[in-house]
């Protein structure tokens, strides 16, 4: 058996987007025999981590290119059982990058003009701005073998755009494992941990407020920065998520993350080397603020009480699956009401907490049914094999 992954990455600076590589690869660790393979169509990267973390399964890497005049691609795709696609959670949405969502549509197209079982696994399936790669999208789902979202906004977007029912799911990083006794803080002080975007935080990938924010996001940080540091039982730790490696990266959160902690005297986490690890010193807090998506699903799903900072309607079609209501609307919000909120939540952080626990039997449903989704497809394909 030969699953090729798109969308998947190896290494990356975020951490959110490696989650659900390894949160997937431990999945298929469980559910099938000793004989899988995967291939990630992606640049060409070390595979050495992911190896070492999944000794069981063995992995080839090999990077779709458009420009290709031998065709390599097709007979990547064709060496493949089937291709599960997730694009970082955000393939069929603009808000980003429109060039790359092109490129992602298209590689999508491609290995179903191969005739190879294409899955679309858990992600976000609108808005688009752009109408033209809306179509792209459309074609693409309505001609792949099995669709599945992570919440029931992009289901309904599925079914008006391609009359699509498709299986609704939940982030499958919520699955992601961790250790909670890695990383010790002073149970003496409530920690809290705030993940800082740096992205946000440089007003989006081109300057002036790409994502539309009601809140001016530099002072709601400062401002809750400032009235938590008040309290003499509070310790904070500014937690980085996206982990770059260089300075000038827009994008990354170390930098960032390591100027507002020196300029505050506050605890500045590490930068970390992988989800898993991010995971475990998030899993560590008493509540936890994040501005990352999946920074905020490492929080709930280790029980931490949570405040996600919503940037996009991606925010709101998770937590609202999960009848989850503390989330900050960035872009409806003010700035006042976003610290407002904040501070009173972290005060009551009981509440947040028995959200979490309420919701988590409806979690784990949502990930073993996909489970069972998925392996029914794998024996269905072993049977035809045999």
């Amino acid at each position: 058996m030969k699953i090729g992954l798109l969308g998947f990455v190896v290494e990356d600076a975020n951490k959110g987007c490696e989650a659900l590589t390894y949160s997937f690869l431990s999945m298929l660790d469980k559910m099938t025999n000793d004989d899988l393979e995967v291939h990630f169509f992606t640049p060409v990267a070390s595979l050495d981590r992911l190896m070492n973390q999944f000794p069981n399964i063995k992995m080839s890497i090999g990077r779709l290119k458009i420009k290709d005049p031998k065709f390599e691609w097709r007979e990547m795709i064709k060496s493949c059982d089937f291709v599960c696609d997730i694009t970082c959670g955000d393939g069929f949405s603009d808000i980003y990058f429109p060039k790359n969502v092109f490129y992602t549509t298209l590689f999508k197209i491609l290995v179903e003009k191969c005739g190879t079982p294409l899955y679309l696994l858990p992600q976000t399936y609108g808005p688009f701005s752009n109408k033209k790669l809306e179509t792209m999208a459309k074609y693409a789902i309505k001609h792949a073998c099995f669709v599945t979202t992570r919440d029931q906004l992009s289901a309904e977007y599925v079914r008006k755009l391609t009359k699509i029912n498709p299986m609704v799911v939940t982030d499958l990083a919520f699955a992601l494992p961790y250790d909670s006794q890695k990383y010790s803080t002073d149970k003496r002080k409530l920690n809290i941990g705030i993940n800082v975007s740096g992205l946000l935080w440089n007003g989006g990938f081109i300057k002036e407020n790409q994502f539309s924010l009601t809140v001016d996001y530099r002072r709601y940080i400062t401002e809750l920065i400032l009235a938590l540091k008040k309290r003499d039982d509070v310790e904070i730790h500014i937690i980085p998520h996206v982990i770059e490696t260089d300075s000038d990266n827009i994008d990354g959160d170390v930098s960032v993350c390591r100027g507002i902690a020196k300029e505050h005297s506050l605890i500045a986490a590490p930068a970390f080397t992988d989800p898993i690890d991010a995971k475990s010193y998030i899993s560590s807090m008493d509540v936890f603020l994040g501005s990352r998506m999946h920074s905020t699903i490492a929080a709930y799903s280790s029980h931490v009480p949570v405040i996600p900072f919503s940037y996009s309607r991606k925010f709101e079609g998770l937590y609202e699956n999960l009848n989850y209501d503390y989330v900050i609307h960035g872009c409806t919000d003010s700035t006042e009401v976003a610290v407002k909120k904040s501070l009173e939540w972290i005060e009551n952080k009981d509440n947040l907490r028995n959200a979490i626990n309420k919701s988590m039997n409806a979690i784990d449903q949502y990930l073993y049914d996909f489970k069972n989704a998925m392996r029914g497809e794998i024996s269905k394909l072993e049977g035809e094999q045999s």
